[in-house]
C-alpha cells in the first residue's frame, strides 16, 4: 500500500503543484541537513536542496512506490552532492596541475591576496584567449563549467578521445603561456 509521501509524489506528477509544497515543508530539512553534511557548505546546501526539489519534481510522474519516498529523495541529494563534489575537485586539480588558482577574488584573506588573485585570474583569462578555439572551449567546458568528456563530446559533436586530445593539448599550451607571461613581468 503507497504512503501518504508516495500518494503526494503522484498527484504532484499528475499536475497537484500543492501535493509538491507539503513534501517539500516536510522533508526540506532532511535534504538540506544531508547537503550541508556531505557539502561543509551551508551555501552549496541551500542549491542543491532546491536542485534535488527540481530533480524530484521532474521524476514525479515516473515515480514508482517501491520503497520510502525519503530514501528516494535523499538519493537524488546524494547524486546531486556528488556531482558537486566531483566538479569541485575537478577545478581544484586542474588549477593545482596548471600553477595557478580560479578564484572569486571575494575568497582572499587579504587585499593583497586578492589583488594577487584577480591578477592570476586576468593572466589565465588572457591565456586561454590565446589557444585556438577548439582548445578553448573544450579546456572551458571541463575546467570552469565542470562538464565530463562525454558531456563535452556531445556539445562539441565531436568523439571523446578527441575532447581528452584538445584538453591535454590546450592545459599544456595555456601552461607554457601562463609562464612565459610570469617570466616576462619578473
Amino acid at each position: 500500500m503507497p504512503s501518504d509521501d508516495d500518494i503526494l509524489i503522484q498527484r504532484f506528477g499528475a499536475g497537484d503543484t500543492q501535493a509538491l509544497a507539503v513534501l517539500f515543508t516536510r522533508y526540506h530539512r532532511h535534504v538540506y541537513n544531508y547537503a550541508r553534511m556531505v557539502l561543509h557548505e551551508p551555501a552549496a546546501a541551500e542549491d542543491l536542496l532546491q536542485e534535488t526539489f527540481a530533480a524530484a519534481a521532474n521524476a514525479a510522474g515516473r515515480y514508482e512506490p517501491r520503497g520510502h519516498f525519503r530514501a528516494w529523495l535523499l538519493g537524488i541529494c546524494r547524486h546531486r552532492c556528488l556531482d558537486w563534489l566531483e566538479r569541485r575537485q575537478r577545478r581544484e586539480r586542474f588549477a593545482n596541475e596548471n600553477g595557478y588558482l580560479l578564484l572569486d577574488s571575494a575568497t582572499a584573506d587579504s587585499p593583497s591576496q586578492a589583488v594577487q588573485r584577480q591578477e592570476q585570474l586576468e593572466l589565465t583569462l588572457a591565456g586561454l584567449a590565446q589557444l585556438p578555439v577548439p582548445q578553448r572551449e573544450a579546456v572551458t567546458l571541463h575546467a570552469l563549467r565542470d562538464l565530463s568528456y562525454a558531456e563535452i563530446a556531445e556539445v562539441m559533436d565531436c568523439p571523446i578521445n578527441t575532447v581528452k586530445t584538445l584538453i591535454r593539448r590546450g592545459r599544456l599550451r595555456l601552461a607554457r603561456l601562463l609562464a612565459e607571461t610570469e617570466g616576462t613581468e619578473s
